[in-house]
C-alpha cells in the first residue's frame, strides 16, 4: 500500500492563482465538477491570525438525476486555513429559480436557512485532495511567485461592477465562524460555451503620483477558461495547465 505523509504547516495562500483555488475547492474537495455544468465561485480573504484565511461560496448547477432534465443548484459555504488542516464546509441545495450560478445573484437568506437545516455530510477524499494539493505546492518556483493580487483587494478597490458583493451570512456552525464579509466573484459560467468556467484574475494598478498615500488607481480583470477536459487532464498529471488553450478563429 502506498504511504502518504502530510505535515501541517503554514502555506502561503497568496501564492495560489485563482485557477488553482477554484480547482482545489471544486475538484479536489469534491464539491463541484469543473466543466460538467455551470459553476460560480466567490472568495473572501480573511485577515491573518484568524481561523481560516479563505472563505468561499461555490454554486454548482446539475441535473437532479440522470432520468430526467430537472435541474438543481448545490451550494457550499466554507473556509480553508493556511495549513489546509482546518477545513469547514456547509452544503445544501435549492431550485435554480431560488439562486443560480448562471444569473450571478446570491440568495443569502435561503442559503443560510438551508445550511442550518443540513443533516447530510460532505463527501471528502483526503488522499485525492492532498495529492492534488501537494502537486501544486511542489511546482517549480511556487515559493518565488508574486503575490496573487486577489489578496491585495480592499473594500474600496476600483473593481468593475458585479465582482465584489457583501454577503451577510453571519455566524454559522459549532465553531462559531462568521462567514459575513466582502466576497469576490472569481469564477462564473462562460456565457459563450456551456460547461466552461471563466476564471478571473486581477492586476492591481497603483497610483504612483502620490507617495504619501497608497492608492489603487484601477484593477485590470483577465480571464482564463477551464472545461472538463482541461481539468481532468491536469488532475491526471497529463498537462501543466488547468485552463484550456484557446485557438483564435
Amino acid at each position: 500500500m502506498e504511504s502518504f505523509c502530510w505535515t501541517p504547516t503554514s502555506y502561503q495562500l497568496e501564492k495560489f492563482t485563482n485557477e488553482e483555488l477554484y480547482f482545489i475547492i471544486s475538484s479536489l474537495l469534491g464539491l463541484g465538477y469543473p466543466g460538467h455544468g455551470p459553476e460560480s465561485l466567490h472568495l473572501s480573504i480573511r485577515n491573518r491570525g484568524e481561523l481560516g484565511d479563505i472563505r468561499f461560496l461555490l454554486l454548482s448547477k446539475d441535473l437532479l438525476n440522470g432520468n430526467d432534465d430537472k435541474e438543481i443548484v448545490y451550494f457550499h459555504l466554507g473556509q480553508i486555513d493556511d495549513e489546509f488542516n482546518k477545513i469547514e464546509i456547509y452544503s445544501g441545495r435549492c431550485q435554480p429559480e431560488e439562486t443560480d450560478p448562471e444569473k450571478g445573484s446570491v440568495n443569502v437568506p435561503l442559503i443560510r436557512f438551508a445550511i442550518s437545516e443540513k443533516t447530510e455530510p460532505n463527501e471528502f477524499h483526503p488522499v485525492t485532495f492532498l495529492n492534488g494539493l501537494s502537486r501544486i505546492i511542489s511546482t517549480k518556483g511556487f515559493s518565488e511567485r508574486e503575490e496573487n493580487d486577489l489578496f491585495k483587494l480592499f473594500w474600496n478597490s476600483p473593481l468593475p461592477g458585479g465582482i465584489k458583493n457583501k454577503l451577510d451570512f453571519g455566524v454559522i456552525g459549532p465553531m462559531g465562524t462568521n462567514f459575513s464579509g466582502d466576497y469576490f466573484l472569481v469564477a462564473q459560467p462562460d456565457e459563450n460555451e456551456f460547461g466552461t468556467t471563466k476564471v478571473k484574475s486581477f492586476k492591481v494598478c497603483e497610483n504612483d503620483e502620490d507617495e504619501s498615500e497608497y492608492i489603487q488607481d484601477k484593477i485590470e480583470v483577465l480571464h482564463t477558461f477551464i472545461d472538463y477536459q482541461s481539468a481532468e487532464s491536469y488532475k491526471r498529471g497529463e498537462t501543466e495547465n488547468i485552463s484550456k488553450t484557446l485557438i483564435a478563429n
